[in-house]
């Protein structure tokens, strides 16, 4: 468990793009946006700096990793408190950074599977790992708690409750299972007509993303469906995310769009596209910050885009003007994941990079 000091702290000036509107309810900018040089500042896309819970745009890399992992960077969360963050490796190991200093906490090994995501709820940590198990952690003490086993592929999504009581976790064999952490026991096996590459929960409701395009709504309570929007994408959908209280979930597809859904139409409602949105992974993650005002997704470029997606931001079409902010990574960005009270995000990208935007 030696720390280590792989932090590179950055105070070069940002580069935001300009506002360039598309019309309509479809975003595709075709042009590079010019870029003019800013201070280190919250800029956000309303101009406030937001208050604690408020989630406001970054502007400036707090501190970058050059090398998190020795082998390929992907999954990484933000423990509940906010204090750290942590990565995995296919080196098959998990790391715990501090989020003041960028130094490394713990490097903690994953069975015999490389993890392929990470969530935190309370003082768990969730593993889903590609030896088709889910390994959960006590972050408060840095120590392995207990093995779930049950999928036969390797798990893709492995998410916890508010309560960290259960886990939800999906995998490559098609199916999402509910897994009661106390006891270590499978509760309920939901078999999937399509496989599921990501979930996401909130309150009483699970949302799974499919590769035949469609978007599922679940009851978590007794994981019966309970709704399903059809052909949301053309493609393979990679990720989902619920926006705000559930009424709303935005989506990222391999046709390289986001699309916002209404779960109570179970119709699409808006389309977002940039020549510089490129989803090259079924493994490739976004996030909505935990307010509901703000979608960022991780660019081929290197760049990061973030979207207005609140309910009057949607409903005015203002959305359709995103903010770029020039990114640290040296090539594409592949998971994208907002600080829990809103103060900046956190990205990983093919580079095998980690830096915090603040």
């Amino acid at each position: 468990n030696n720390a280590q000091s792989g932090a590179n702290h950055n105070s070069a000036s940002p580069r935001q793009g300009g506002n360039n509107p598309a019309g309509g309810k479809e975003v595709h900018r075709d042009t590079e946006a010019s870029f003019t040089q800013q201070v280190p500042q919250y800029v956000g896309i309303e101009g406030s700096r937001g208050s604690a819970g408020t989630a406001s745009i970054p502007s400036y890399a707090s501190f970058s990793v050059e090398r998190a992992h020795d082998g390929e960077l992907q999954p990484l969360c933000f423990t509940e408190n906010a204090k750290h963050i942590w990565t995995g490796g296919a080196e098959k190991v998990i790391k715990c950074w501090d989020v003041n200093t960028g130094k490394q906490v713990v490097r903690l090994p994953c069975s015999n599977g490389a993890p392929l995501s990470l969530h935190s709820a309370g003082e768990v940590l969730a593993v889903g790992c590609s030896d088709s198990t889910v390994r959960v952690f006590e972050t408060s003490r840095f120590r392995d708690r207990c093995q779930l086993t049950g999928h036969n592929e390797k798990v893709t999504t492995a998410i916890l409750s508010a309560d960290a009581y259960k886990v939800y976790s999906t995998s490559t064999d098609r199916t999402i299972k509910k897994w009661a952490v106390s006891r270590e026991q499978m509760e309920n096996t939901i078999m999937c007509v399509s496989g599921c590459n990501d979930i996401s929960a909130l309150h009483d409701k699970l949302v799974s993303a499919h590769h035949d395009g469609c978007v599922r709504i679940w009851d978590c309570r007794d994981c019966k469906e309970a709704g399903e929007i059809k052909s949301v994408h053309d493609k393979a959908i990679a990720s989902v995310r619920w926006i705000g209280e559930g009424m709303m979930v935005a989506s990222m597809g391999r046709d390289d769009t986001i699309r916002i859904s209404d779960i109570r139409t179970m119709k699409v409602l808006h389309t977002i596209r940039d020549h510089s949105l490129r989803v090259v992974s079924n493994m490739q993650r976004f996030d909505v910050s935990s307010d509901g005002r703000y979608l960022s997704v991780g660019a081929i470029n290197g760049n990061l885009l973030f979207y207005s997606v609140d309910g009057a931001s949607l409903v005015a079409g203002t959305f359709n003007t995103p903010k770029m902010i020039s990114s640290a990574h040296a090539g594409p960005i592949m998971n994208v994941v907002w600080h829990p009270e809103g103060k900046g995000v956190a990205t990983v990208g093919s580079d095998k990079k980690l830096v915090y935007w603040r």
